[in-house]
């Protein structure tokens, strides 16, 4: 269901892993190499930058969902180990440091606010974006780049894989809204949940806002590929993105049941496959 049980993490994971595989190939491999310009992260980086990456989610996980301090701290240096020999093989060892401060805003909220629905959504669904700007922000050629009198190529990888980062963190937001609705419908309340700080009435309101914003974005990128004549493009989003909340719009203000809330978990994860999927569709459609 919309609740994350430990076989829905690691679907939500294997997905992750392949979304920031797709934003390497399709996006940030072929744009450098366009300018002749060489990845500077290997293939063994790259799985490493991953693995420390899914690591820090998990570590995340077992601090904010499991109150599991000892699991946390393990998963946290694997991954800050990870991400030192990143950072060395890339000759920008300063990049160490990002992480350190990530993992101690996630130390402190944990402690002080985790409590607050706004700041719950934020710090879940910003660390997943993080997650892709690593990809960038790691990678010795984003400097190089940049350094090489190339600043509109550099900003123009920032700015796409941030949009992209966006979208996807908007997702997370709309799925955490619906995940309190769920608890809310099964009579558990979870402390610092919309629904229990607020109404069921607010998280509807919300979730459609975000709604709107998102699929907003994505119609602006299909009158982009619509101004290409780049059709194929313009109906996958459609059909695979924005049909799925057109949906779950309707279904968000009928009776709530258990076979709602089914459906409205299906369509999130044809919705997460979709923008999982859309860089490389995006890149043969060009």
């Amino acid at each position: 269901m919309l609740k994350k049980n430990l076989p829905a993490l690691a679907i939500y994971l294997v997905l992750m892993i392949i979304a920031m595989y797709n934003v390497r190939a399709f996006l940030i491999e072929p744009t450098l190499m366009a300018f002749s310009m060489m990845p500077g992260l290997t293939k063994i980086g790259l799985a490493v930058l991953v693995s420390s990456i899914l690591f820090m989610i998990i570590a995340a996980y077992s601090l904010i969902e499991k109150k599991n301090q000892r699991s946390f701290f393990i998963l946290i240096g694997i991954s800050m180990l990870g991400f030192i020999f990143v950072a060395k093989a890339s000759q920008v060892i300063i990049l160490a440091i990002f992480p350190v401060f990530v993992i101690g805003l996630l130390w402190f909220y944990q402690l002080n606010y985790r409590f607050q629905p706004w700041l719950n959504m934020i710090v879940k669904s910003g660390l997943i974006a993080l997650s892709f700007l690593f990809l960038l922000i790691f990678d010795a050629a984003f400097y190089r780049t940049y350094f090489a009198e190339q600043h509109n190529l550099a900003l123009f990888l920032l700015k796409i894989i941030s949009a992209y980062a966006l979208l996807i963190a908007l997702y997370f937001m709309i799925e955490k809204v619906l995940s309190d609705m769920y608890s809310n419908f099964k009579s558990k309340q979870t402390i610092g949940s919309f629904t229990e700080t607020y109404s069921l009435g607010y998280a509807k309101i919300l979730a459609t806002i975000l709604i709107i914003l998102l699929t907003m974005a994505v119609a602006y990128l299909q009158f982009l590929q619509l101004s290409n004549d780049a059709m194929m493009p313009f109906l996958y989003l459609l059909l695979l993105i924005q049909f799925p909340f057109f949906i779950i719009l309707i279904l968000l203000y009928l009776p709530s049941s258990k076979e709602i809330y089914q459906i409205l978990s299906v369509l999130m994860h044809v919705v997460l496959i979709g923008a999982t999927a859309a860089i490389p569709v995006l890149y043969y459609s060009a």
